[in-house]
């Protein structure tokens, strides 16, 4: 939708292929939202005694939610802490009850914390080890609309201590760094 004419109407060929409608017409759009319905009109710039006219209009309807949500992603920032991304918000209870998760090697999930996204848990592990690939495991999660994740959802992960740091006199690490001559890098 674009309205390009709130100032100015100046004609042109108006028979772009993309546009279902083209009006040579000032005017503006009002957007209703009302629960999950959207209500669109373009009202034109005149101002009869009835108000403006409704030269078009649309309406959009939001259905319910029955996809559940998957993993998208996970990843161990640290030895003791596992991201889970999932593809929708999730509901709280469930994102934070630690049974709802399990990994192999004896890892245990010692908390789970639900981040305002509502998308990403922070799982609070005992330590991981390097150079192994753990599998998550996750059950009894719901999206918003109580669509149920996928029993024994799961998804691989490792935990890699190393780190990329980049260093450049004037911006990195930030404004202030001025140390790339003779400098060395040790752990």
């Amino acid at each position: 939708m674009v309205a390009g004419c709130s100032g100015k109407a100046t004609g042109g060929s108006l028979d772009h292929p993309v546009m279902f409608l083209s009006l040579n017409s000032l005017g503006s759009i009002v957007l209703n939202v009302n629960g999950n319905q959207l209500d669109v009109e373009f009202l034109d710039s005149n101002v009869p005694p009835n108000g403006p006219n409704v030269l078009d209009h649309f309406t959009i309807s939001k259905g319910s939610d029955v996809i559940p949500p998957t993993i998208d992603e996970v990843q161990a920032i640290d030895a003791l802490t596992v991201i889970v991304d999932f593809s929708e918000p999730i509901e709280q209870f469930s994102a934070e009850n630690t049974n709802n998760y399990s990994v192999d090697y004896g890892i245990t999930i010692n908390n789970a914390t639900l981040q305002a996204n509502g998308t990403t848990v922070h799982l609070n592990t005992s330590p991981l080890s390097q150079n192994v690939t753990y599998t998550l495991i996750v059950n009894g999660i719901a999206d918003l609309a109580s669509n149920p994740i996928a029993t024994n959802s799961q998804s691989q992960f490792s935990y890699d201590p190393q780190s990329t740091r980049e260093f450049q006199d004037g911006n990195l690490p930030d404004a202030s760094y001025t140390g790339t001559s003779d400098s060395y890098i040790f752990e």
